[in-house]
């Protein structure tokens, strides 16, 4: 009786014998396929190009704000879709954040910059994540320190006139 014929007469079912049957039968097909998996995957990791990424976590600045009653809440300087919108932006990138970053092509450092660089944002709505792929661990922590003090500088800018007209507002109140 072959192997057909008794699964017909279970009702069409394969048991775990049938499987043990097959798998034995077939043991060196198993094994080249094995094998032959085995040598793609390590040709595949062996030609593939090492990447190492860093992920920051950046806190959207927060000026203080005045409300009605002479009171002061702390608002975000900007939202962060907005800085992520800004860091989409390949003019946003300064030299230093190129160089840091070690851009092959100079002219389109930007794009270039933009293409490597991933975010998120986290549970809380002024957390943005963003993660730098480069060649090297130490050129991925880099350009992520580069483009950390960028973000911090950027905030800082926007949040002066902010700051001054505060500042002045105290001076008045004097």
């Amino acid at each position: 009786m072959s192997d057909f014929d008794r699964q017909a007469e279970r009702g069409g079912e394969i048991t775990p014998a049938d499987v043990l049957r097959f798998l034995a039968a077939s043991w060196k097909a198993v094994l080249a396929g094995g094998v032959l998996a085995g040598l793609l995957v390590g040709a595949y990791i062996a030609l593939l190009p090492h990447k190492y990424g860093a992920t920051a976590v950046v806190k959207v600045a927060k000026v203080p704000v005045a409300v009605a009653g002479g009171t002061y809440v702390r608002e975000n300087v900007e939202t962060s879709a907005m800085l992520i919108e800004r860091l989409g932006a390949a003019s946003m990138y300064t030299p230093e954040v190129t160089a840091a970053c070690k851009v092959k092509d100079e002219r389109a450092s930007g794009e270039e910059l933009v293409e490597r660089v991933s975010f998120g944002t986290r549970v809380a709505e002024d957390v943005v994540t963003f993660t730098v792929r480069a060649d090297s661990a130490d050129e991925a922590r880099a350009c992520a320190t580069a483009m950390f003090e960028l973000i911090r500088a950027a905030q800082a800018a926007d949040s002066k006139p902010i700051l001054e007209r505060l500042t002045q507002g105290l001076r008045n109140v004097e």
